[in-house]
């Protein structure tokens, strides 16, 4: 198409373009029509849905309003016969049983006030029992629902209240298989308080109403010029019709041979199409027509139209549109061949000119006929012309300066390559050496991490650990540091950032660590030591990092431990094969200068193991971007904690290294595992431990109290140490009751109450601890963690 297009003329492209254009305005009133047909006919279904319920509720408000009257009426003729026999009675020329056997029989003889073809008369009494009744006298029916509505209407009655008397209700009458609908007319005869129920089973109403009631009405509803609306009952019999009157139409036939009057007896509801002919009319018409039953009476309500009449609209509507399309097409023909002269000519001159400036002749100029936009390209043409004209003088005074320079350009460019491959010399030159620095800085790092040669020799410690760098060298380090014969120190770490600065870090920290892991200090006064070390040497280069140190006394199983913003240690207990997370407070190390760092101990039996690592394993990524994650990590460590450490850190490697897929390391990896075998002498460690303590027991107590003192103090830091606290608590307690200026005993009560989570009562122990001895650095640094805590909570 767009290969025509180019190839045609104006005038031709012109013609084409108001053709689509044409094309669109049919295809458009085609639409239109469409979418009116389709308001006609939903308007025609609408109109004849409507009339068709209208007639049904005519029929059915006639219906309900002849049932009403007529059955309220012998309700109303029952009782005055009752009234005639109680006056009898009342004059004395009947007994009262006499009148009221008379009634009864009255109201039970087929042939008096026949209601129907099945109704009769019944008697109820005022609390709900049948006293009159073809088949179920006797029965009590107080309880059924439209029985307390009778109920309520005799009350009305009886009060002189005007109410509506007429009910409906389901009824099964005693040998009959199923309950029917029933409509009743009640009175109430006072004297002998008796309801009186005129009562018709509605399926019979067709005999009790009288179509001449509303035919008039039927007959009035028109639809369009000559639809109407007709009713039949279920046997074909014409109940009202405009032109048929009262005869059967059951084995009509439309003119394919349809019996369409059977077709609406046996649906009931519903909307058909059929021709017909009047007695009065020539031919048959197609018609539509909407169908209702209505059950109470066994007749259906037809509304029917032409579908001729309906059409009539939409017949000058579609002449309309196609009168319109034909006037428009001869008018835009004519319109675009006087547009398409007026356009051609000055487009041709312009051609004109273009084909003489392709010749080769760039002085050439267009003439300009117009001030439109063929016009404007006429002057543009021009202005190109000259343009073009001066742009090839230009480029011919260019050309020798090309030529010139071409001659200069093969040696410039030699002269380039020997600079380039210089300049590439010495940077390769520079890379080898950067290589050679890298790798003898990675030997340097390897060297100061331990590995399996360097572990401590002992028989009560089992050791494995692995260091993977993300690049030459890195930012994570593990150490394991001897403080004496029985007691080791364990350290991991991870400096922020990567490769040759965090290896310098590092070095630095091993270092630091090894020269203040003192005996006698705790692991926090050596982490707050290193703290300061690091944060001279770093603290104004934006680099900081996490470590964990803990130290193991093999001859105690006591490991305490500090933890400087890392992952907490994990704990695997062998005896009770649980898992526990080794935690205290601390901030990281180099960012402040003055930092303070809890100190936390816990029992180690023989056999249980501590895990160290770096955030490197956790935030380890597969190539779909997920973490391995700490949850995964303890799921590996709670299966396989079992194997040796070596095997298990093997092992746990080998696992993150699956999960990533070969995807490469964003951080480095460190882990340490550490198995405690068996404490080196249980009765030596007893002796010291006590040793120890003792030492700092005042020493200005005398006598035998002051020999008891010792011993509950003891007794009291052995149960702190076994984490027995409420024992601890009683002992101290005592204690500080018999000696309030032992700042030593209110330091270990401080210490109770922080055990047990009671931060307040710590603090107030230990700020009396602290105003008794100011000098007491581990009081000082207890009271400040407490504070700590407290400010957190809040």
């Amino acid at each position: 198409m767009q290969d025509i297009s180019f190839k045609m003329n104006v005038k031709h492209k012109l013609l084409l373009t108001n053709g689509i254009f044409l094309l669109i305005v049919l295809l458009s009133g085609s639409i239109l029509y469409y979418l009116i047909k389709n308001v006609v006919q939903d308007n025609l279904n609408s109109e004849l849905e409507n009339i068709t319920n209208g007639s049904v509720q005519t029929v059915k408000t006639a219906i309900n309003s002849s049932v009403k009257n007529h059955l309220k009426t012998i309700a109303d003729k029952s009782k005055s016969v009752a009234q005639y026999y109680y006056e009898q009675y009342k004059n004395g020329k009947i007994s009262k049983e006499v009148a009221y056997n008379q009634v009864k029989n009255i109201f039970l003889d087929s042939n008096y006030m026949k209601i129907g073809t099945t109704g009769y008369l019944a008697g109820v009494s005022g609390n709900g029992v049948i006293v009159i009744h073809p088949k179920a006298e006797g029965k009590d029916v107080s309880k059924a629902p439209f029985m307390q509505k009778a109920m309520d209407i005799a009350k009305s009655l009886k009060e002189g209240t005007p109410r509506d008397t007429y009910l409906d209700y389901l009824w099964k009458n005693p040998g009959e298989e199923k309950e029917r609908l029933k409509a009743a007319g009640l009175d109430y005869f006072e004297p002998w308080d008796l309801i009186v129920w005129a009562s018709s089973y509605k399926e019979e109403f067709n005999s009790l109403v009288n179509p001449e009631d509303f035919k008039q009405e039927i007959l009035s509803l028109k639809i369009r010029q000559s639809g109407y609306v007709y009713l039949m009952d279920s046997e074909g019999n014409l109940i009202i019709h405009p032109q048929l009157g009262t005869s059967n139409v059951y084995d009509s036939q439309d003119s394919n041979g349809n019996y369409f009057i059977r077709e609406i007896i046996k649906n009931k509801n519903g909307k058909i199409f059929y021709d017909w002919k009047n007695p009065n009319e020539q031919k048959r018409r197609e018609k539509i027509a909407y169908y209702k039953y209505i059950p109470e009476i066994d007749w259906i309500v037809v509304t029917t139209a032409y579908i001729e009449e309906v059409n009539e609209s939409l017949y000058l509507i579609r002449n309309i549109i196609i009168f319109t399309v034909l006037l428009t097409s001869l008018i835009m023909v004519g319109i675009s061949l006087k547009v398409s002269q007026f356009i051609s000519k000055p487009i041709n001159n312009l051609m004109l000119s273009i084909n003489e400036m392709k010749s080769g002749n760039l002085a050439v100029t267009a003439k300009v006929e117009t001030k439109d936009e063929i016009g404007v390209l006429a002057e543009n043409f021009n202005q190109m012309s000259h343009k073009l004209k001066e742009s090839f003088e230009q480029i011919q005074a260019q050309n020798l300066t090309i030529r010139e320079y071409n001659e200069n350009l093969e040696r410039k460019v030699q002269e380039r390559t020997l600079e380039l491959n210089k300049a590439n010399e010495e940077l390769l030159q520079k890379n080898e050496e950067m290589t050679r620095d890298l790798n003898m800085a990675r030997r340097i790092q390897l060297s100061i991490i331990p590995s399996e040669k360097d572990y401590p020799q002992m028989k009560e410690l089992s050791l494995g650990s692995q260091y993977n760098s993300m690049d030459s060298v890195g930012g994570d380090i593990y150490d394991i540091i001897p403080i004496n014969d029985h007691t080791y120190g364990f350290l991991m770490a991870d400096v922020s950032g990567h490769g040759v600065p965090a290896a310098l870090i590092t070095a630095m920290v091993k270092v630091s660590f090894n020269s203040n892991s003192i005996q006698g200090l705790t692991t926090g006064e050596i982490c707050s030591r290193v703290n300061k070390e690091i944060f001279k040497l770093i603290g104004d280069l934006d680099y900081y990092l996490t470590a964990y140190y803990g130290i193991l006394d093999f001859k105690t199983g006591e490991f305490t431990y500090t933890n400087a913003g890392h992952h907490a240690a994990i704990l695997y207990r062998k005896k009770t094969k649980q898992i526990e997370h080794l935690d205290t407070v601390g901030f990281m190390i180099g960012i402040l200068e003055e930092s303070n760092y809890e100190t936390l101990s816990v029992k180690l039996e023989p056999g249980d193991k501590i895990l160290l690592l770096t955030d490197g394993i956790p935030e380890a990524r597969n190539r779909q971007k997920e973490f391995y994650e700490y949850d995964r990590l303890i799921e590996y460590t709670t299966r396989y904690m079992h194997l040796n450490p070596k095997e298990f850190v093997d092992g746990l490697i080998a696992d993150v290294d699956s999960f990533c897929e070969g995807n490469p390391a964003n951080d480095d990896r460190a882990v340490l595992c550490i198995e405690f075998l068996y404490p080196i002498d249980s009765k030596q460690k007893v002796e010291e431990s006590i040793r120890i303590e003792a030492r700092q027991l005042p020493g200005n107590e005398k006598g035998k109290e002051a020999e008891e003192i010792k011993i509950m103090q003891t007794k009291a830091l052995n149960f702190l140490k076994k984490n027995s606290y409420m024992e601890a608590l009683e002992l101290l307690l005592d204690l500080n009751q018999k000696d309030s200026k032992n700042s030593i005993v209110k330091n270990s009560l401080g210490i109770a109450y922080y055990r047990m989570g009671k931060l307040e009562d710590a603090h107030k122990v230990l700020k009396e601890g602290v105003e008794l001895n100011q000098n007491n650095k581990n009081l000082q640094r207890n009271l400040a963690l407490i504070e700590s805590r407290l400010k957190k909570q809040k």
